[in-house]
Order: C-alpha cells, then structure tokens, then sequence
C-alpha cells in the first residue's frame, strides 16, 4: 500500500497517510515504527515558506512509498533529517572516511527506509538504506 509517513509532534510517533484504497487521503495508523521501501523525501516548498514566514510548524515534509513488513534494516544505511529552518530538504548524514567529522548531502530517494521512535524523549530517527 502506497503511504505518506510524517512525524506527528503532538502525539511523538508518526502518522501514516494512506495515498491509496478506500482510506485515501486519511490517516490510517499511528505508530513508533515504520518501514517503507521505494521511498521518496518529499518537502512542499510553500509548507516550508510558511513554517520560516510565521515560525510555526505545519506538516509539509514526509516520507512517500510503499508500507514494508521486512523489518529491521541490517545493511549499511545513513542517518536522514530535515529542518526547515536550516535546510531546503532532507539531508543524509554519513561519517566522513577520514573519521572526522560528517558528510551532509541532500537526499530525495531511497531503496529502504526505517522511521523510528527512540530516546527518552521520544525522538523522530529516519535511516535510510540507499
């Protein structure tokens, strides 16, 4: 099932958006962990534009693709966030090969990824296999 998937601030989980099916359209789950695969970073530039204008959130980033049931990802995968105020997009974050520091490069698409609740805080995690 094709799903959008956003990370819900009041509820600290993230909420699925069924994109097809008779539910379309609508949230359809909330949950701490989920997994999709053919994924795409989608950011709405006007969402964006108004989050930076009146300093409030409002949802117009998520993830698009198909629901997975694979589970954990095993291989190696990089870390992905998104900030509107600091960046257009989604970003990867990968250790730099000399070891110091990080590499943070855009990114729109990947073959698997994994979004989880961790923390004591209930902290958003998006990992990506690409």
């Amino acid at each position: 099932m094709r799903v959008e998937v956003y990370w819900n601030f009041n509820r600290k989980c993230y909420s699925v958006r069924a994109l097809e099916g008779p539910s379309k359209g609508r949230v359809i789950g909330h949950r701490e962990r989920v997994n999709i695969h053919n994924a795409k970073f989608v950011v709405r530039k006007a969402g964006r534009d108004r989050v930076r204008r009146e300093k409030r959130k409002n949802v117009h980033a998520f993830v698009r693709g198909d629901l997975d049931c694979l589970g954990v990802l095993d291989e190696p995968t990089v870390g992905v966030g998104y900030n509107p105020y600091q960046w257009d997009s989604f970003m990867s974050f990968e250790p730099a090969r000399s070891g110091k520091g990080m590499i943070i490069k855009p990114i729109t698409e990947a073959r698997r990824v994994s979004l989880y609740v961790s923390g004591p805080e209930n902290r958003s995690n998006i990992r990506a296999l690409v």
